[in-house]
């Protein structure tokens, strides 16, 4: 263990021999720590930490391993001490904690070393290991031959950054706690924001699906990439539409609708002026008209929003309607209509 009487390494010696490629000395970035590595009996690579700097004695960086656990605090500790008190034999820890999460028949070995002309013997247990019981420590309960049995509490790993981004959690939730106030804008903060209003894009097409009353040709609305758009929750508030059709007509001026399915007023009622087409062999005329607008609501209802341009006229190839508009759900229009409420509006 590192003598913390001692100052730093100043003379990076350590730090030097771990950026040489065929050092056996390195540095473990994660838990902070200088490392001898060198090849172990069962072919695999083993390490030794290095606590002081061979070199000039000075003490080693402060090693991060400590974060890597959760930190069993007293009153927890007390707890479980409570838990396991009077626990002697196999049976009993049984009886008391229900059935393990692991159940290792042979994986704590001690190792007697030879004394008084007696070899040096090495011995397996059981071990029982309850992960659930608490949320910082597991407990490890070591059964003998005889079945008593031998109780640790292991601090529970939790990987490097967790046990600081905890802390961080604990402190904030405190600070809340204390100013509820600001606890309650936070929650409203969240939810507005996950109910925010979104941005839509709706086009009518002269192939999509027929609604309405059968007054003239009508064409359900789909979203921008042609999957039908229905039912919508909510309100949504048209900014700008813009029409293209090409109608088999002789009358310079048109009347276009726009109107919810089942529904006889209108949300959008204009009258737009035709042009020649010249590009088609049939009288086809052409009707343009974008307008930008006011946002206005219009609640869907669970129902389509639909286009009729209100005559019994043909429709040529190429006609769409588009409506451009925010929609804004059930939970974003209850906060603000609160919200409006409050504010006397």
């Amino acid at each position: 263990m590192p003598n913390n009487h001692i100052a730093l390494c100043k003379c990076r010696f350590l730090e030097q021999q771990a950026n040489q490629p065929d050092s056996p000395l390195k540095f473990d970035n994660i838990l902070n720590e200088y490392n001898f590595l060198y090849p172990a009996s069962t072919g695999d690579t083993a390490k030794l930490t290095i606590y002081h700097c061979p070199f000039c004695g000075g003490r080693a960086p402060k090693s991060k391993r400590a974060t890597l656990f959760a930190t069993l605090t007293t009153a927890e500790q007390q707890r479980l001490v409570e838990l396991t008190k009077g626990l002697r034999t196999f049976d009993e820890v049984l009886m008391a904690l229900g059935q393990p999460d692991l159940d290792n028949e042979a994986s704590s070995v001690w190792v007697t070393p030879e004394r008084n002309e007696k070899p040096e013997t090495t011995q397996s247990y059981r071990t029982l290991v309850y992960t659930k019981l608490s949320d910082t420590a597991d407990i490890y309960i070591t059964v003998d031959p005889t079945d008593r049995v031998a109780i640790t509490f292991m601090e529970k790993y939790i990987g490097p950054g967790e046990r600081v981004l905890r802390q961080r959690l604990k402190w904030l939730w405190a600070v809340l706690k204390e100013n509820r106030s600001i606890l309650l804008g936070l929650v409203v903060a969240i939810v507005l924001w996950e109910t925010r209003p979104t941005a839509v894009v709706l086009q009518a097409r002269q192939n999509t699906p027929r609604c309405g009353d059968g007054r003239g040709p009508i064409y359900r609305f789909v979203s921008s990439d042609n999957t039908p758009f229905q039912p919508l929750r909510g309100e949504l508030r048209i900014s700008r539409w813009a029409t293209h059709v090409n109608l088999l007509t002789q009358r310079p001026e048109v009347r276009l609708q726009l109107i919810r399915e089942g529904l006889a007023v209108p949300v959008f009622d204009k009258i737009a002026q035709t042009r020649n087409n010249p590009g088609s062999e049939q009288q086809y005329k052409q009707v343009d008209l974008t307008e930008d607008i006011a946002p206005k609501p219009f609640v869907f209802g669970g129902a389509a929003l639909c286009f009729t341009e209100r005559e019994n006229m043909e429709v040529g190839p190429d006609s769409y309607v588009t409506i451009e508009g925010e929609l804004v759900s059930p939970v974003f229009l209850f906060i603000e209509s609160v919200v409006n409420f409050i504010r006397g509006k």
